[in-house]
């Protein structure tokens, strides 16, 4: 991949296979579903991280489970025939934790030379792409930003690249989005907070994500829907 911007999309993500993705949710409809639900948030966020009017404003690395997996090649039958596959780029890891990759691509985003970066997960497939982009232009007025999620997570985290702020953090917890917050605090570093967005771990949140796909104005991640569809219609 040969790099044009200063701006870095990391997406961390799983091979969609059953049993190594969504496993709580796997417990309650069946490790087979959740996968095949997994892959549907796939298939609708990996085209919206390439739309673009013009010119890409990031480069595009996707840090992904398990190594030995066809990642690359799925998410290129996904994408089709983008030009943004030219600049998009894998890292592949085995079980290591998601913080041990972020700490590890941060420190690559640096560096290679990139003066922005931005982590998204892919427990959030209605996430719309303004908010990428807006995570990128407030990191010129900003050191941090970050896109918490209601369970106190976050599905986006932002920052210059020199700046590993969630090194110490504990992660799967309720407070993970305020520690991060008192870490940026206690280093004098400035923070901007997106809208918080559900993450889709458990049933509940599952039931919540149908609500915001059947009341939005427009359906912002169709895959998922007819998933969603499919396995409620056949499980209740």
């Amino acid at each position: 991949m040969h790099s044009i911007n200063r701006n870095l999309l990391l997406i961390f993500a799983k091979f969609p296979q059953a049993g190594w993705v969504k496993t709580r949710l796997g417990r309650k409809i069946g490790y087979e579903r959740a996968a095949q639900l997994y892959r549907a948030f796939l298939t609708d966020l990996a085209p919206r991280f390439v739309e673009q009017d013009g010119d890409l404003a990031y480069d595009i690395r996707w840090v992904y489970v398990p190594a030995e997996s066809r990642f690359p090649e799925l998410i290129s039958s996904i994408q089709g025939d983008n030009m943004a596959l030219e600049r998009t780029s894998f890292a592949a890891y085995e079980a290591t934790g998601l913080l041990q990759q972020q700490i590890d691509q941060f420190s690559w985003a640096h560096q290679h030379g990139y003066h922005n970066v931005v982590g998204v997960s892919t427990d959030t497939p209605h996430l719309p792409r303004a908010y990428i982009i807006d995570a990128f232009d407030k990191l010129g007025e900003y050191d941090v930003v970050i896109g918490p999620t209601c369970d106190g997570g976050y599905y986006l985290l932002g920052t210059h690249p020199y700046h590993v702020i969630q090194r110490n953090i504990e992660m799967s917890t309720d407070h993970v989005t305020r520690d991060i917050m008192a870490v940026a605090g206690d280093l004098k570093l400035r923070t901007y907070l997106l809208p918080s967005m559900l993450d889709i771990d458990e049933e509940q949140d599952v039931t919540a994500l149908a609500q915001i796909i059947d009341q939005a104005g427009c359906n912002p991640c169709p895959a998922t829907w007819k998933v969603l569809q499919e396995i409620w219609g056949s499980s209740r």
